[in-house]
């Protein structure tokens, strides 16, 4: 099974093409970079340079939020389709917990940890993961709040990483939790950690139509939020 990792949930932006015997290929955007413009420019580098064919693919897997939400749309709308045309199977993956696959358990000692996202007009986005036997498992859904009330959520000792750290360093940055190892970063999600989780999905038979992938904001956007909606 062969499956195409998007991810377009940042500033930043990739593509990754694997299957269950191991990564493939994949590619970085520019920082910058305007994902509607370049992603189809990415995939078929990608997909030219491993010599195999869009027919040959099964599968496509997005980041779907929470993120930007101009990166989330181009993503979503790239998966959809592609699936829709090309009858790929597809699977829509929380932000945050491609962020965490960043994250090795053998590599920090901690038993939770937090990715953190600046969700802009006083919010920040979070979601929780337990060290566990199988690596990072999340242990509730996705929190958007006010940084100290978010932060009054999380345990002590909890490795807290992301934009809404670099946003908050004075909650996020204090003796309570820890951060990351130096010359570590987190940050960054990658569409390789889409295609691990992706196939994960796809192989517990949570795939759904394209038709039914949304993005996923988690609040309004700042127009629907001054006109009420």
């Amino acid at each position: 099974m062969y499956i195409l990792g998007i991810e377009t949930s940042s500033g930043s932006g990739s593509v990754a093409l694997g299957s269950e015997s191991g990564m493939l290929e994949g590619e970085c955007f520019a920082d910058g970079a305007r994902h509607a413009r370049d992603i189809f420019s990415h995939i078929d580098s990608v997909l030219r340079r491993c010599g195999i064919g869009k027919d040959r693919i099964d599968s496509v897997a997005v980041s779907a939020g929470p993120g930007s939400f101009t990166g989330l749309r181009v993503g979503v709308t790239c998966a959809k389709t592609l699936a829709y045309v090309l009858g790929w199977d597809v699977a829509g993956i929380c932000s945050l917990e491609v962020l965490a696959q960043n994250v090795d358990v053998d590599d920090v000692p901690c038993n939770y940890i937090c990715p953190l996202r600046d969700a802009r007009r006083g919010g920040v986005y979070g979601r929780m993961f337990q060290k566990t036997p199988d690596g990072w498992t999340a242990c509730g859904g996705v929190m958007i709040d006010t940084p100290d009330r978010l932060a009054g959520r999380l345990p002590a000792g909890a490795m807290v990483f992301g934009s809404g750290v670099d946003s908050y360093p004075e909650i996020f940055g204090v003796s309570r939790f820890s951060l990351p190892p130096e010359n570590t970063d987190y940050s960054r999600p990658c569409a390789e950690a889409v295609v691990k989780l992706g196939i994960a999905r796809t192989n517990k038979g949570r795939s759904i139509p394209p038709m039914e992938l949304i993005p996923r904001y988690y609040r309004l956007t700042e127009v629907e939020e001054r006109s009420g909606a």
